[in-house]
């Protein structure tokens, strides 16, 4: 059985992780609303709290990009160095922002 983390904001947090992976022990950790910054605020806390996994799954930062806070590389890249701090054996999968259509948004609008 292993144990898998998903953690990340809405979109992870209304999924029943745990129907679909139902053999393993699943951490739902997302959190409505969640920007990317709030995750790194939050982490030390996830770590502490669930100090072992196999998986981790991370998806986060379409509630910076909804709030036109597009500077998200930064912390997003400290979460990635945290969890891999805090999750040497894990493996990371981080999933893309998903498509999303937000008119007063421009496309590319995220520095790449």
């Amino acid at each position: 059985m292993k144990e898998i983390i998903f953690i990340g904001d809405s979109l992870i947090e209304w999924f029943d992780w745990d129907k679909r992976f139902f053999s393993h022990r699943v951490h739902n950790l997302g959190i409505s609303g969640e920007t990317v910054e709030m995750l790194l605020d939050r982490l030390n806390y996830v770590i502490e709290k669930h100090p072992r996994a196999d998986l981790v799954f991370l998806m986060t930062g379409i509630n910076n990009v909804a709030m036109e806070n597009t500077g998200i590389l930064t912390p997003y890249k400290s979460v990635v160095t945290r969890l891999r701090e805090g999750y040497p054996e894990a493996e990371l999968h981080l999933t893309s922002l998903l498509p999303t259509l937000l008119p007063w948004i421009a496309d590319l609008t995220i520095p790449i």
